[in-house]
């Protein structure tokens, strides 16, 4: 008994290579800005420590910018691997938002850095959900 193989029609093209490296950095620039206030505005208005690193510009910056390169990545692999990218690409970022927050709970249970409180984990993550990869990946598929 043969195996037959079946084509998926992905019904477009996956995305350029140039078309993701634009889309990319143009969500990099967008979301370390976004970040960058956020995690000033907490500092301030929750009242968090100068002491806690984490939230201090050029790490917020840092780990913003390489967190979204390696969305951009994964997702254009993923577009030119699926039938159906988005979904794919909606469900593996959801699972890795979950992942993410296991750092910041270590981080709070273990206070590795000076000045760690509640209110300073909570900054880290209000600035990690502001900057969800689901609406790149949609402007990046189109």
């Amino acid at each position: 008994m043969a195996q037959q193989m079946i084509e998926v029609d992905h019904g477009k093209a996956p995305p350029a290579t140039g078309r993701l490296l634009a889309v990319g950095v143009m969500a990099a620039v967008i979301s370390a800005v976004v970040n960058d206030v956020l995690a000033l505005r907490a500092v301030t208005v929750l009242r968090i420590p100068d002491a806690f690193p984490p939230l201090h510009t050029v790490a917020v910056t840092v780990v913003t910018v390489g967190g979204v390169a390696f969305a951009v990545s994964m997702f254009g692999l993923i577009a030119r691997g699926s039938g159906r990218p988005l979904r794919l690409y909606v469900a593996i970022a959801g699972i890795a938002l979950v992942h993410s927050w296991l750092p910041d709970l270590a981080i709070y249970l273990v206070p590795v850095f000076p000045g760690t409180t509640g209110t300073g984990v909570a900054g880290l993550d209000l600035a990690l959900l502001s900057t969800q990869p689901k609406q790149s990946a949609s402007t990046m598929a189109s």
